[in-house]
């Protein structure tokens, strides 16, 4: 539903590849195949009626900035497809090596063993081995490492191919001491990094923080075997996940003004039509209760410094509503993370009303 026919490049590239591997061409003769088109067919209808009925239906829709604008041609062609030939109202730069060192970070602490599984499983052209894995998660990656609108978010679907393939790849080494001590180096590199932002961000009970890392520690230290290899990178993961969910990320968010200052407004019972006044935020159009609008219609304006400024230098009388710090939390910098440098690095928002009949300039 949100990748439109793209979602046939990992399933059915998967399975060409595997049927080519394996000699298999009578594959493309069995009805099932068909069957199965047809029905995601059909199953898509509802997706394209409701997309019919928000835009064909009404062509004097404004949709980035244009008229006329067809639903089910985005979903079905410019939303995927205008974004990796560059032609959509989307557009991005595209970088061929960007999902590449994506996993580094994305895929751990297993990413370098992945990518050992691939180059050892195309090294090893053979028959009699399962290849719907490989043609599924090369083939998308490849895909997407051409296209010219890239975000991380992407090779999500990706991982339980990348998985699969790793696990039948460590199952089937001989020698597994490499792997070990490749995993027993990234696990303890997870474990220390971890622990220096935590030192550094400084959460609410940071400290206990460190009782995980002494456990995290102690388990990377016993587990040693080869036999535990994935028990390894496991007690680093967990580590890391605890630091993330509890000491990191839910102390991240209060900082992205447009969900906080939102979640204020819904607090107060205010549902007015906030005008989005010179800066674009998803964040609050997300979370607010009432309609926002982007034209000279409100009176309530939610605003940063550069809104600020150019309403202070028109001269245009308005009343502080409430005013909270903000900082673009997708884009993380050291100068945040770190507790002493902070507030330094905080942008501000404000919600200001102005008097009834006056236009933001």
């Amino acid at each position: 539903m949100t990748k439109g026919p793209f979602v046939l490049i990992p399933l059915g590239g998967g399975m060409l590849l595997h049927w080519a591997m394996k000699g298999e061409w009578q594959q493309l003769l069995r009805p099932k195949w068909y069957l199965w088109l047809l029905l995601t067919a059909i199953f898509t209808l509802p997706e394209i009626y409701c997309l019919y009925l928000q835009f064909d239906a009404q062509p004097d829709k404004l949709v980035f900035g244009r008229q006329g604008v067809s639903g089910i041609r985005f979903f079905l062609w410019d939303s995927q497809f205008g974004r990796f030939f560059n032609t959509g109202p989307i557009k991005g730069k595209g970088d061929p090596f960007f999902f590449l060192h994506t996993l580094l970070w994305a895929f751990l602490p297993f990413s370098l063993l992945l990518y050992a599984a691939i180059f050892q499983r195309l090294r090893k052209l053979r028959q009699g081995v399962e290849w719907i894995t490989l043609g599924a998660g090369l083939l998308t990656l490849i895909v997407f490492s051409l296209s010219r609108f890239q975000l991380p978010h992407y090779l999500n679907i990706l991982f339980p191919y990348f998985a699969v393939l790793l696990a039948a790849w460590l199952q089937s080494i001989t020698r597994p001491r490499a792997a070990m001590t490749t995993q027993r180096v990234v696990s303890l590199i997870i474990i220390i990094l971890a622990a220096a932002i935590n030192l550094l961000f400084r959460a609410p009970g940071w400290p206990m923080y460190f009782v995980v890392t002494i456990a995290a520690a102690y388990g990377w230290y016993r587990l040693r075997d080869p036999q535990q290899l994935v028990f390894s990178g496991a007690v680093a993961s967990i580590a890391l996940a605890l630091f993330l969910n509890i000491f990191f990320y839910p102390h991240i968010l209060p900082y992205q003004g447009g969900s906080t200052t939102a979640a204020w407004l819904n607090r107060k019972g205010i549902n007015s039509p906030v005008q989005l006044y010179r800066l674009n935020t998803y964040s609050f159009d997300w979370i607010y209760n009432g309609p926002t609008v982007r034209d000279t219609s409100a009176t309530l304006l939610y605003t940063a410094r550069k809104g600020k400024a150019a309403l202070d230098s028109a001269g245009m009388p308005y009343e502080t509503v409430i005013t909270f710090p903000s900082y673009k939390v997708t884009r993380l910098d050291g100068k945040f993370v770190n507790a002493s440098t902070r507030d330094k690095s905080l942008d501000t928002v404000w919600v200001v009303r102005l008097r009834e009949g006056e236009v933001a300039p």
